[in-house]
């Protein structure tokens, strides 16, 4: 498929040379062209390209929703509820923060109680949404809870960067480490030495996610070689990892951390968490029973494009926090600004794709040339009469014979020198009446 780039500059110059071919139309008739020229923007606009491509440094996108909410103008009432799993924390903290922002007078309040007593105060309807990191099972359906996911995360497969263990493993020897028939690195071709299983809690998402697949089951995690955590933290995980454990968690989250690195797994090839034919992932999202508009305004932000953002973003917090060795906590719940600035009344396109942006550019650009040219032409006679107005030179004005000045005779130095002598001699002659 041709890249939206160049299809975009291919409808450009399609629509283009037609009306270059028009220019006589825009002398004669400049209203008509320039109506066409914006009606044929219109028509264009829903079929121009929309594909961004993503930079590489950007957060790391997450998967595109189905999204069956609508994003409303005002939520329905202020207060929403929500609880959930751990490993939901810093995606409700930064819709939290984002959707207050969007709607002022909206609260959220967030708790990370987990996924269990979640989803029973779901059930009792002590809060609106349960913020889950796996599938429902059959059972909770069954008694009337339905799920919108918001993300889907591979799991990792990690041991510490200590660890000599260098090769890959199948996911049957990955399984039988899991559920203690393999208990030594030699057995799987790395140096002797016995293996150690970092679990996570009973209740954790990304451990039961990981059950839920061939291999793992209610015996899994049960050896006496397997040391399980207090709490479901990537951070904890990492710092027991040592030269010879094996542990699990979602893969975004160690994309900053150097305290451990991926184990390859073999199924038809070998493959690691960020190809496609990894085997191995675990849904985040929101479980509900019964919508309010409360509730149905967060889903809507939640799965449109502002709140993929804030899943990109939250994504990024929770690499940072396993890096530097933090757990993952609630924030203290900051107060709500008295004015709304006008700063935040604006639309943000810091999220919104180069690729959008770059378009727009374009496209307003390209409306304007036509604006442009047509001005131009309207000022060019104006500005021709004045020039040839000034430039022009007045004609001469006719002289009348009657004020026509006499031009005076010219006298020879013949008929001077004659009137010298005449006059001397006058002068020389006596004076008779004396």
């Amino acid at each position: 498929m041709m890249p939206a780039s160049y299809r975009f500059h291919l409808l450009t110059f399609a629509t283009g040379m037609p009306l270059y071919m028009l220019r006589k139309t825009a002398l004669r008739k400049p209203a008509t062209f320039l109506l066409g020229w914006v009606l044929l923007t219109c028509l264009l606009m829903p079929i121009l390209p929309s594909e961004a491509q993503p930079a590489a440094d950007s957060a790391p996108s997450a998967p595109s929703v189905s999204a069956s909410f609508a994003l409303l103008n005002r939520p329905g009432r202020e207060l929403l509820r929500i609880d959930g799993s751990a490993n939901m924390t810093a995606i409700n903290q930064t819709l939290k923060q984002r959707y207050e922002k969007q709607f002022p007078e909206a609260e959220v309040v967030i708790r990370a109680s987990g996924a269990e007593p979640a989803l029973k105060a779901l059930l009792n309807g002590e809060i609106d949404l349960a913020a889950v990191g796996r599938s429902l099972t059959a059972a909770e359906k069954a008694k009337g809870l339905m799920e919108i996911p918001l993300s889907r995360d591979q799991i990792a497969i990690v041991v510490g960067q200590a660890n000599l263990f260098e090769g890959s493993l199948t996911l049957e020897q990955l399984s039988q480490i899991f559920r203690g028939e393999i208990t030594d690195w030699s057995e799987v071709g790395g140096a002797a030495g016995a293996i150690r299983v970092i679990d996570r809690p009973a209740g954790s998402d990304t451990r039961l996610a990981l059950q839920q697949y061939r291999g793992f089951g209610e015996a899994t995690f049960t050896a006496e070689n397997v040391t399980q955590l207090a709490t479901d933290d990537t951070a904890a995980m990492l710092e027991q990892l040592g030269a010879d454990g094996i542990g699990y968690a979602i893969a975004s989250q160690l994309a900053s951390q150097a305290q451990a690195k991926p184990v390859k797994l073999t199924i038809t090839q070998t493959v690691l968490p960020q190809d496609a034919l990894y085997p191995y992932a675990q849904p985040r999202g929101y479980a509900y029973r019964d919508l309010d508009s409360a509730a149905q305004a967060f889903l809507g932000f939640a799965t449109t494009r502002p709140g993929q953002a804030a899943v990109a973003a939250a994504k990024l917090a929770e690499a940072k926090a396993v890096a530097a060795g933090e757990s993952i906590a609630l924030l203290p719940p900051s107060p709500k600004p008295l004015a709304q600035p006008i700063s935040q009344l604006l639309p943000d396109l810091s999220d919104a794709p180069r690729a959008e942006r770059s378009k727009l550019w374009w496209l307003l650009l390209l409306l304007s040339l036509p604006i442009f040219w047509l001005l131009r032409r309207f000022r060019q006679p104006s500005v021709q009469v004045a020039d040839s107005a000034a430039l022009a030179t007045p004609p001469a004005a006719p002289v009348s014979p009657a004020t026509a000045p006499v031009a005076e005779p010219v006298q020879t130095a013949v008929e001077l020198a004659t009137a010298d002598r005449v006059a001397a001699s006058a002068l020389s002659e006596p004076i008779a009446d004396l």
